[in-house]
């Protein structure tokens, strides 16, 4: 008995249906089915099931485990949670298993072994975690397909599983703690489609994969490690090949310049050919070839160095129809952006675009950018006519932008995945959104239909992104990892990667026209002349001249675009503004002195924070002022800005920027519960690299190379955005020895204090040791130091045993409600790696910053030592005093502290 009832609108809930006992096929797909998987236990002769594509929810249900004639089972594009039961490895005559895009979490159950009839397997598309289950489909002996992507699944992939001997479709992405090269050789080369996208493979193409795989047709291995060079030709007719984002040099072969299918090579270091490059609307080169005079082949940081030097004016804003023409909204005017290529840059040279990735079915380029088809009611309407769509990646780049921080606003809306008739609306479109930084998600699995309550309306998620000399380009990356849906489609292409509708960059900050009519400027001239006598004659009344040991402070709050005025502050102003100096003013307190918040009034109140420097410091007055003057000269992001400071034998002043947030002691020491502060993952991981890319400021200072020498959580301070901000930089060499000696012996009980302090070969990278203590703080979310009835437990000691253990994953902080664990993962083996006794196999500072952007392995560090471990710090024995000027200027990343 036969009962196909699929593609018929029907609703409700799957009725009891126990009594059909020689029922041996039942197909209700692509319907509108809602409720739970019911018992079909009794029903002991069904060979065939088939549920996709309808809303169904709850769990799925052991009895199924039951049906033992059972040899196909469809539950895949429902919305089904929980694990999967053990009770599915009794279907020992199933052939083929799809539970793909679902909401699945837990372990696959090792009883799925027993699954040896498999030919098809899918669970790609849910959130199902543990170890990559190497051990479990090694047993498929006949499995053709097998697609794993998505997920959260951790490990290698092992040669064994590429030489299953009727494997042809293998599909895997987005591995977590993973790190395996490509097998040299296989004994199985019948792939047609080969995908094993952003898992952290490295070493080179074997060769096989040119000259022996004759059927593969789909082959991607973009987001990875590889190195070396491209193949030098392939015997298979490839309908779409990606090595995106490697590492890979050498010549680009021709065939790959001459193919009429889509070819992506961009993000590499390769090299052109001397004849040139064909155009070709297929081939992806963006940022492919480093130092290339090609436009299309340039790396967006290359094109921006070019087209800035070009122009005489800089941008303030940016606006992008993406997907769509030109036209204005409200006064402002949206940029074209309706290419089809894989590539653009725009006419005004302004900004550009990139993306990758194939649809495997009947799509074409046009279908790059979509129409909408009902329209929506919103001001704003024009910019959600169309939208530009992308496989797998989107990344967008602005270029010449003025220095200054913008409201990154981008507009969404689902005009792809709309209709019940076609089944569409059944589809999730989940992908991942970077600002700036590709290690931090500023929105993860984000599903725009779910987000706005329904297809074809609109919905505008906003971010602040800040350009300046470190961070010149803003950029925009859109990235699916094989979350939500993944159908193939069976001939239709799924559409199931990034969509945007458009772009807006705008100024957080007050915008000045920089060219002036000589008419403004000379009445401009005039009118600053009488201005400027009416403010010396109120200044001068008011008393606001400043003394020569008069701090000059900003006034004004510049992160709300309400303009600064330096004004002089008078000794006494500064000392009445902390209370004179009263216990209730203590906003922190350390080795070096205390710490007073003050408020100081001028055009606009402004607060500030102003270190009282302790005793230790006024035995040398003349070398206190020459070496604070050089630390006032240091500026970056992610260092306390040091205002000014007043210098004298009985009062040493330094005033600084006001943390709201105060320090990374005081977010540990305060309750979770408690806290209206939420430290997500993305927030705790931009605190790390932001305090690593502070320290590597100081180490490869191109004038000082300043080993900080007491980085700890309190020294570390949070701004409004959570931002964080080094202090007491540079400060303890000033300490003379006898008591740099007592403070170093009173840190060490805090754990931060590297183990060569008292050996008298103080180098840099005792920062770096106390850095990878920090790193453990941030992900554990612990105390170095916990102290209890059990005794002492440091935070150091335990990473080192998880280490050995290889269950270092334990040490992440179970309360955080999403964590990305290969980026925990890689931040815990940093830490392990900086926190090594021995200073020479500690990372600099540098390579850190490279592990936490991607652009070095945290294995390539765990394979190479850091030879460069840096000169010592003046003196023996105990640390001593250091004159920073007197250290020559070096323009080398590597080099660490000089001796004097």
């Amino acid at each position: 008995m036969f009962r196909d009832l699929s593609s018929n609108q029907l609703t409700g809930s799957i009725p009891d249906l126990g009594g059909l006992q020689n029922l041996q096929s039942l197909d209700l797909s692509s319907n509108q089915l809602t409720g739970s998987i019911p018992d079909f236990g009794r029903l002991q002769n069904l060979s065939k099931l088939d549920l996709h594509d309808n809303f169904l929810e709850g769990t799925i249900p052991p009895t199924l485990g039951s049906l033992v004639n059972l040899r196909e089972l469809y539950l895949y594009c429902n919305r089904l949670l929980g694990s999967i039961p053990d009770e599915l490895g009794n279907l020992v005559n199933l052939t083929q298993l799809d539970i793909s895009e679902n909401r699945l979490t837990g372990p696959l159950p090792n009883t799925l072994g027993n699954l040896r009839n498999l030919s098809g397997f899918s669970i790609s598309g849910n959130y199902i975690s543990g170890l990559l289950p190497v051990d479990i489909i090694k047993s498929w002996t006949d499995i053709t397909s097998l697609s794993l992507m998505g997920n959260n699944f951790k490990g290698n992939l092992t040669k064994e599983v590429f030489n299953l001997p009727n494997l042809q479709h293998l599909r895997i992405s987005d591995l977590e703690n993973a790190t395996f090269e490509l097998p040299s050789d296989i004994t199985n080369t019948k792939y047609i489609s080969l995908i094993l996208r952003n898992c952290s493979i490295n070493g080179s193409i074997p060769k096989y994969i040119g000259d022996q795989m004759t059927s593969l047709k789909y082959l991607d291995l973009s987001f990875n490690s590889l190195t070396g060079g491209l193949p030098e030709y392939m015997k298979s007719d490839l309908l779409y090949m990606s090595f995106s984002t490697n590492m890979l040099q050498g010549m680009i072969p021709t065939w790959i310049l001459l193919a009429v299918q889509t070819r992506d090579l961009s993000f590499n270091n390769l090299s052109a050919p001397d004849s040139g490059v064909p155009i070709n609307q297929n081939l992806n080169l963006f940022a492919c070839c480093p130092n290339s005079t090609a436009t299309e082949m340039r790396d967006p940081l290359e094109m921006m160095n070019t087209y800035c030097l070009e122009k005489e004016q800089k941008y303030h804003s940016l606006f992008i129809n993406c997907g769509g023409g030109e036209t204005t909204v409200n006064g402002v005017t949206y940029e074209q952006d309706n290419a089809t290529a894989p590539s653009f840059t725009s006419p005004n040279k302004n900004w550009a675009y990139s993306f990758g990735g194939s649809w495997e079915g009947n799509a074409s380029s046009s279908d790059y950018t979509k129409n909408m088809t009902c329209g929506v009611s919103v001001a704003d309407a024009p910019l959600y006519d169309r939208a530009r769509l992308s496989p797998v990646s989107l990344k967008y780049y602005a270029f010449c932008l003025r220095e200054g921080k913008y409201n990154v606003t981008l507009k969404f809306a689902e005009i792809v995945y709309t209709e019940d008739t076609d089944y569409t609306s059944l589809r999730k479109r989940a992908f991942d959104i970077y600002i700036q930084d590709d290690k931090i998600k500023v929105l993860n699995d984000f599903h725009i239909r779910e987000l706005a309550g329904g297809p074809d309306k609109p919905i505008t998620k906003s971010f602040t992104a800040v350009v300046n000399k470190y961070n010149t380009l803003l950029k925009i990356h859109m990235y699916w990892d094989g979350k939500g849906s993944t159908d193939l489609g069976y001939g239709a292409a799924a559409f199931n990667g990034p969509l945007i509708s458009a772009i807006s960059v705008s100024p957080e900050f007050k915008i000045h026209d920089e060219k002036l009519r000589p008419l403004h400027m000379a009445l401009i001239g005039i009118g600053s002349t009488i201005i400027a006598v009416l403010l010396l004659l109120a200044f001068a009344w008011l008393g606001w001249f400043r003394s020569r040991n008069s701090p000059k402070i900003k006034v004004g709050e510049e992160k709300k675009g309400e303009g600064t005025q330096d004004k002089h502050v008078t000794l006494k102003e500064l000392i009445d503004a902390t209370g004179k100096f009263s216990d209730k003013k203590i906003i922190g307190s350390g080795s070096l002195g205390k710490v007073y918040e003050a408020q100081l009034l001028g055009l606009i109140k402004t607060t500030v924070a102003v270190k009282r420097l302790s005793s230790h410091f006024k035995e040398n007055i003349q070398k206190l002022k020459k070496e604070i003057k050089w630390l006032y000269e240091l500026e970056h992001e992610n260092l306390i800005k040091l205002f000014d400071y007043h210098i004298e034998k009985d009062l040493q002043l330094l005033v600084y920027e006001y943390m709201e947030n105060r320090s990374l002691e005081d977010a540990l020491t305060v309750d979770s519960n408690t806290r209206s502060l939420k430290f997500t993952w993305d927030t705790r991981f931009k605190i790390c690299l932001g305090i690593a890319r502070g320290l590597e400021y100081l180490h490869n200072h191109r004038k000082l190379n300043i080993a900080h020498l007491n980085i700890k959580a309190v020294n570390i301070l949070l701004d409004g955005d959570l931002e964080p901000k080094i202090s007491d930089f540079g400060l303890v060499h000033l300490y003379v020895e006898e008591d740099q000696f007592k403070v170093i012996k009173r840190e060490v009980a805090q754990g931060y204090t590297a183990p060569e302090y008292f050996q008298g070969n103080l180098t840099i990278k005792a920062d770096v040791y106390s850095f990878g203590v920090i790193l453990l703080e941030i992900v554990s979310w612990k105390k170095n130091v916990i102290k209890s009835h059990n005794g002492t437990e440091f935070l150091v000691d335990t990473a080192n045993e998880k280490h050995e253990q290889g269950n270092l994953e334990d040490m992440i902080d179970k309360n955080l409600e999403t964590c990305d664990t290969q980026q925990a993962l890689t931040v815990l083996k940093l830490a392990v790696k900086c926190t090594s006794i021995a200073p020479s196999v500690r990372p600099s500072m540098s390579d850190v910053v490279s592990v936490l952007l991607n652009k070095k392995t945290i294995g390539e560090l765990f394979r190479s030592g850091a030879p460069n471990v840096g000169e010592k710090i003046k003196g023996s024995g105990g640390a001593t005093s250091m004159d920073l000027t007197s250290i020559p200027s070096t323009s080398s990343p590597s080099t660490n502290t000089k001796d004097e």
